[in-house]
């Protein structure tokens, strides 16, 4: 089943009888397709949502979500993109949003929600509160709210620090590198209002200089995190001691988003 006539012509039960693995190698096919014909496009759309269906179909009867780690698509071995690993999630968000997904009303881009916040001299501190004022190079989060109608799913987590010019007011001067030992020797909790998704982790994670596959600073999510909508972001640090004069961190939740098309 690899053109597109033979996926809009399958019927329901035909694409439900096909593996995990085999309905992702589709969904990839479809994206890799550079056919920009408007007759292409569209029917590309349509088979994509077809697909799109018969895994939230697939993952509603396993009444679970985990996600398959790898695929394999043209006899090549690959992780899954992050985008592919929130279309496996459909079947969390309302049904409201995932129609609005099929029907081309929203779209699913990468995302990053980041907050600046100077740490000198504290042992905690929330980098998302309700009172968050957003700006360039402080927060694009407003009053640490999630939009009205936006599905985040977190796949990456990155935590940096750095000095800034003595008696700095923000931190847009800021050359931010690998986080400070008294962060990383510290610990964290994430999550949205009262729900926690990590608590009291280890923020040794983010020290990962000696690596050269990845950022500085930055942890790839084992287990991705949905967030929802209208619902305030909570990550909040304890710390092995009081950072040193005028040092400022920055920490960014990296991952994909709906937002209108």
């Amino acid at each position: 089943m690899a053109t597109l006539g033979q996926i809009l012509g399958a019927t329901d039960e035909q694409l439900d009888a096909l593996n995990d693995t085999e309905l992702i190698g589709i969904l990839a096919a479809i994206e890799s397709d550079g056919n920009t014909d408007l007759g292409a496009v569209q029917k590309k759309a349509q088979a994509k949502a077809r697909v799109t269906g018969a895994i939230a179909r697939r993952a509603g009867r396993k009444g679970a979500m985990a996600v398959p780690k790898s695929n394999n698509i043209n006899g090549e071995t690959r992780y899954l993109t992050d985008k592919a690993l929130f279309e496996n999630r459909l079947t969390q968000l309302n049904p409201e949003f995932v129609q609005k997904l099929k029907k081309g009303e929203l779209q699913i881009c990468d995302w990053s929600f980041y907050a600046v916040k100077k740490i000198s001299g504290v042992t905690t501190i929330k980098m998302f509160e309700d009172g968050d004022i957003t700006g360039i190079g402080a927060t694009n989060v407003v009053q640490g709210r999630m939009f009205p109608e936006d599905h985040f799913l977190a796949t990456s987590l990155r935590v940096l620090t750095g000095t800034a010019a003595q008696g700095a007011t923000d931190g847009k001067s800021v050359q931010f590198g690998a986080p400070a030992d008294v962060v990383t020797n510290g610990e964290f909790k994430l999550g949205q209002e009262s729900t926690i998704y990590m608590e009291k982790t280890s923020s040794n994670i983010f020290l990962n200089s000696n690596r050269t596959d990845t950022n500085i600073g930055e942890y790839r999510l084992e287990a991705p995190k949905m967030f929802y909508p209208q619902r305030t972001l909570r990550w909040e640090f304890d710390f092995s001691a009081a950072p040193a004069a005028d040092m400022w961190m920055r920490v960014e939740i990296k991952g994909v988003r709906t937002m209108k098309a």
